[in-house]
């Protein structure tokens, strides 16, 4: 068998919130596409006989390094009223209002290239700890989880090799 070992990515990727980069992160980026199916049983057979798709789900997890406080408030999916240049409220007041956030992901591509992920809307979901230490930095987790866009086919986004 025999492989192409410029089709092996290898290096970081740089992310993009709202089109501003988040700077530093830790531990990589993580795309993952999660599906979830459905059996379908026929009373003529033992066992299944099709399998149907019934859930799909694109998430994004990375931790951030460069906690400002507007990083902070996107993380913790607080309002953009509730945030000032050197402070911001902690608290919802309205149960209906979520921040979705365009993420753009630049990173390396085959053959030396691009691979870019272009992702339409995401909200932020994991309830992430602050955490300061004397032994490490200031690290923070952040997991976005990416809703399908019925204004373009109901897709998350798009891939794009250069």
């Amino acid at each position: 068998m025999a492989g192409n070992a410029d089709n092996i990515i290898l290096g970081p990727a740089t992310i993009l919130l709202n089109g501003l980069d988040i700077g530093f992160t830790k531990s990589g980026v993580e795309v993952t596409l999660e599906r979830e199916y459905i059996d379908v049983q026929a009373d003529q057979a033992i066992g299944t006989v099709r399998k149907g798709r019934k859930l799909e789900k694109l998430m994004v997890k990375t931790s951030m390094l460069e906690v400002n406080l507007e990083r902070l408030r996107i993380a913790w999916d607080q309002p953009a009223s509730n945030y000032a240049t050197s402070y911001f409220y902690l608290g919802y007041d309205v149960s209906c209002a979520v921040n979705t956030h365009q993420i753009t992901i630049i990173g390396s591509g085959p053959n030396c290239g691009t691979r870019t992920f272009y992702l339409y809307k995401a909200i932020s979901i994991l309830g992430s700890a602050y955490k300061m230490s004397r032994e490490t930095e200031v690290e923070l987790p952040v997991e976005f989880e990416c809703l399908k866009d019925p204004t373009k086919n109901n897709k998350f986004g798009w891939i794009l090799d250069t």
